[in-house]
């Protein structure tokens, strides 16, 4: 499956070169779970309203029933279309992802990288970058890149970038944070 011109492998969940070449020396649930925190970070909310006890996580149809199978794997239904965007739906308390987003609530403006994050392996950090770019980055011309409100959590992202030896560029674009970087076949993770 392709999102904005990124690689998810979807059915079975297998991963293979060159998207992850560090993946079989990590857990493979916990690596899941990173990918999920950097999709509810790209175009997902860590609330939902004043239900701050809520998880909605937003994409196409495909990314929404892949989060769906690893948050439920035996649940059938339960994502919707609303304004033309898939969404699904989780109880902090029963996600996957609970121990990594904790009690924040916090909106487009001012979401963060958890601290968790910085402190995880390589291959976690990437798992979150991955699922950001995943959700809210987009590829053209060759350049991939991400725009975001959010000038806490760009700084959090571009932190993740550097740990991992990724190089990017940041411009402004009016109230918004534009981070340009090089197509994933370009990354190179350093030595942990």
């Amino acid at each position: 499956y392709h999102w904005n011109g990124l690689c998810l492998p979807v059915d079975g969940w297998s991963v293979d070169e060159p998207y992850f070449p560090i993946y079989s020396e990590v857990e493979q649930s916990v690596f899941t779970q990173f990918i999920l925190y950097g999709i509810v970070l790209g175009d997902g909310c860590l609330s939902y309203g004043d239900r701050i006890n809520v998880l909605s996580y937003m994409g196409t149809r495909e990314l929404v029933e892949w989060i769906r199978s690893v948050e439920e794997p035996n649940r059938k239904g339960g994502i919707r279309k609303s304004t033309g965007i898939w969404e699904y739906r989780r109880t902090r308390d029963k996600s996957k992802i609970n121990w990594l987003v904790g009690n924040e609530r916090e909106n487009s403006s001012t979401k963060t990288v958890s601290e968790r994050v910085f402190t995880s392996v390589a291959a976690y950090r990437f798992a979150v970058l991955y699922g950001y770019l995943s959700a809210d980055g987009s590829v053209s011309n060759g350049k991939c890149e991400f725009i975001t409100k959010s000038h806490k959590l760009c700084d959090g992202l571009c932190d993740i970038m550097d740990s991992l030896n990724i190089s990017y560029r940041v411009t402004d674009k009016g109230i918004y944070k534009r981070v340009i970087l090089t197509p994933i076949g370009g990354w190179t993770l350093k030595q942990y």
